[in-house]
């Protein structure tokens, strides 16, 4: 009968091209052959030239192993260089919501950019996706990142102590562009706006400019700047913005609102509940089913049709301008072509009323109104059970209903602004039309051209004139 084989035990030493590892393959002996030892793996490890970074307990563990166990060990690391730490450059450090920006403006951003997780049915029923937006808006004086000053990096050395000298960091060095101030290594904003990079220039730009339309992809848009809108606004998508608006198509307007002007060069249309205010003028081609009001002067080019229009200025219709099925109030006054029409619709003018005091005085009616049944209610409840809990509610409710009654008092004479204010209707007034200047009413039943309706203060009505040709 034959003995089995034998053979010493192995060491196989292989550096990496890199020169940072060493890693190793422990093969035990077989029969009769000699064990690993301390000294063969040195003389191994000499011969690769491994000299560095040698992880002695990791062979020890390794030898004793292969001896006691048998059993062969592969792919082990034994020694570990140390890398090279790079020069970094001085460069901004964005913080992550800019930075975000910043990497999905270059062109391989997409390789590193994190899937968005699956939602399920019941998750996405409960997104609303009207107010997700792509653009990422910024507040003035927000701190937007640092500078990282320069840092002088280390070389390296090799498992075969080879000296592994520094790179320079690849970085992309961004620069500071408009609207934008770096103060004390710190990155501010100068002015509200949209955060932006163009190449390695990073900048707040005041204005949004959207150049298709305000949808889903957009989602709802509040932004603190001036907005230029090329594409339509779709139906329950609101507006938002802290400048001015300029629409070049269709208004298809739900809820919007701007700090400075509107400009709709192609008209605004809404769906009967639209809402549209500014705090300055608003220029439209046409309005149709809408409530629009301006702190300023209301300028419409051809029409306004079943629509409720306020302006604490004035409200002036183009050269053919039509008003028809509409109400408008105006401070200063009212100026169009043609004011209702041959079917009589009815539409109402009122001019030199503030319509903002006009809408609180109704609220406050309304408010009072629900204390005063309030009231009552709890007179028949007391007159059943009178316990002084219910007395003390009954002082306090119509305590509350006398404020609001002196409050109203005081806003009253706020309400009728400007006696002077006029209709002035170039073309043709119809009947259908009623006309109210400061408290004064009037109500057309003839077709009239070329009129000025005005308040005479002596008589406290409302007179006629015909304008000169």
């Amino acid at each position: 009968m034959s003995g089995e084989s034998s053979s010493d035990a192995l060491i196989q030493v292989e550096v990496a091209s890199d020169s940072l590892s060493a890693n190793a393959e422990f093969i035990p002996a077989r029969g009769e052959g000699r064990p690993l030892s301390m000294e063969y793996v040195e003389h191994r490890l000499s011969e690769a030239g491994v000299t560095n970074g040698v992880l002695w307990d990791v062979i020890q563990d390794a030898i004793a192993a292969c001896t006691d166990e048998k059993r062969r060990i592969a792919d082990l690391t034994i020694a570990r260089g140390s890398a090279p730490e790079p020069d970094l450059p001085e460069r901004i450090i964005l913080m992550d919501r800019f930075a975000a920006v910043a990497r999905e403006s270059l062109p391989a951003a997409t390789s590193d950019v994190q899937e968005q997780p699956e939602m399920d049915s019941a998750s996405r029923s409960r997104v609303d996706y009207k107010a997700i937006s792509p653009y990422v808006i910024v507040r003035r004086g927000e701190e937007l990142g640092r500078v990282e000053q320069e840092m002088i990096g280390t070389d390296g050395l090799g498992v075969n102590n080879k000296q592994l000298q520094r790179p320079v960091a690849a970085v992309l060095k961004l620069e500071p562009g408009k609207n934008i101030e770096v103060r004390d290594n710190e990155v501010y904003a100068l002015k509200s706006g949209q955060f932006q990079v163009r190449g390695k220039v990073f900048s707040i730009e005041e204005t949004l400019e959207i150049s298709g339309e305000v949808g889903y992809r957009t989602g709802n848009i509040n932004f603190p700047g001036n907005l230029v809108l090329a594409g339509e606004v779709k139906d329950g998508f609101r507006i938002w913005v802290g400048g001015s608006i300029y629409a070049k198509a269709t208004v298809d307007a739900h809820e919007i609102f701007a700090r400075g002007e509107i400009l709709a060069a192609e008209g605004i249309i809404g769906r009967g509940n639209a809402t549209v205010r500014a705090v300055k003028k608003i220029t439209a081609k046409f309005i149709e089913n809408c409530l629009v009001e301006s702190k300023s002067s209301i300028y419409i080019k051809n029409s306004v049709v079943n629509s409720k229009i306020a302006a604490l200025d004035r409200v002036v219709m183009g050269d053919t301008g039509k008003i028809v099925g509409s109400e408008i109030r105006a401070v200063e006054g009212v100026t169009a072509h043609q004011v209702g029409n041959s079917a009589e619709i009815p539409t109402t003018i009122v001019c030199g009323v503030d319509f903002i005091v006009e809408r609180m005085l109704s609220q406050m009616q309304e408010q009072h109104q629900q204390l005063m049944t309030r009231v009552q209610a709890l007179r028949v409840q007391f007159s059943d059970d009178p316990r002084q809990k219910l007395a003390a509610q009954i002082r306090a409710f119509e305590t509350r209903a006398r404020e609001l009654s002196n409050k109203m008092a005081g806003m009253i004479d706020r309400l009728d602004r400007n006696e002077s204010a006029e209709l002035r209707v170039l073309g043709t007034i119809y009947p259908g039309v009623r006309i109210t200047i400061c408290r004064a009413q009037l109500a057309i039943t003839e077709k009239k051209p070329a009129v000025v309706y005005s308040l005479d203060r002596v008589s406290g009505r409302i007179v006629e004139s015909k304008i000169e040709r």
